[in-house]
């Protein structure tokens, strides 16, 4: 028996438990901050089980997929830190 074999759906299990975490916080989130941070982890563990796919079925295109996640999850979360840094900041 190979490692990879037990590692991988072990890994997909931690990693999908994880996303159910991060969900439930963008849901209940008290705070949009709370639900910005959730959204950030959310695209990480995507990214995550894109790489954990990628390693598992050796394909390449799992790599440019986590690679196009990630530069929107950036993206996405400096937008959003901006919108509410803009937000506080309003005078009215």
């Amino acid at each position: 028996m190979n490692l990879l074999d037990w590692t991988v759906p072990v890994t997909l299990g931690i990693l999908a438990l994880g996303l159910l975490f991060a969900c439930l916080r963008l849901i209940k989130g008290p705070a949009s901050a709370d639900r910005v941070v959730a959204l950030d982890l959310i695209a990480i563990l995507v990214l995550a089980f894109a790489l954990v796919f990628a390693i598992r079925d050796l394909k390449s295109v799992f790599l440019d997929l986590g690679l196009v996640v990630a530069i929107l999850a950036f993206a996405a979360t400096v937008a959003l830190a901006r919108f509410l840094q803009e937000r506080t900041n309003d005078p009215r």
